[in-house]
């Protein structure tokens, strides 16, 4: 972990705005540049920081890390998600492409059922019904697996 040390150093920043010779508005952060005889009616602008003590300062930049840390941590946070969410769509798509093949083998047996004429074709029948029961049976369990993982997703990335 990359740890920094913000050391806070006071920095006044003043403006100053006077009218030139032109009667064009001018801005300097160096009193010198304004002519001297406009000085006694110069604006002085101060930035917001410059009022706060060596310690309100120190505490605004340790506040401004910590809001970039959490900003890095969302990031990251973000990018796992999105890594996370991927891995877990492509095993859904997985699951419904697994279902729909299972799917189309019972509708399949059911058609073979029906011309079922021997002993002989009714014990392979019973065969690949038991097979298949065994794959549904496997396929259920991913299933379950899979909502479960889907349910800590939302759990990890929802709080």
């Amino acid at each position: 972990m990359l740890i920094t040390i913000v050391l806070s150093v006071p920095v006044f920043a003043e403006f100053y705005q006077y009218t030139d010779q032109s009667g064009v508005l001018r801005f300097t952060d160096d009193l010198t540049q304004v002519p001297e005889d406009q000085r006694p009616n110069v604006k002085k602008y101060l930035e917001p920081d410059d009022s706060l003590t060596p310690e309100q300062r120190a505490q605004k930049a340790l506040e401004a890390r910590q809001e970039s840390v959490a900003q890095e941590k969302m990031e990251i946070s973000e990018s796992k998600y999105q890594v996370e969410f991927g891995r877990l769509d492509k095993k859904k798509t997985g699951l419904d492409q697994r279902y729909t093949e299972l799917t189309k083998e019972r509708n399949d047996l059911a058609k073979v059922k029906e011309a079922i004429s021997s002993e002989a074709e009714l014990k392979v029948y019973n065969e690949k019904i038991n097979s298949l029961n065994k794959q549904i049976t496997a396929f259920e369990a991913e299933r379950e697996a899979f909502s479960k993982e889907v349910d800590a997703f939302n759990t990890r990335f929802t709080e």
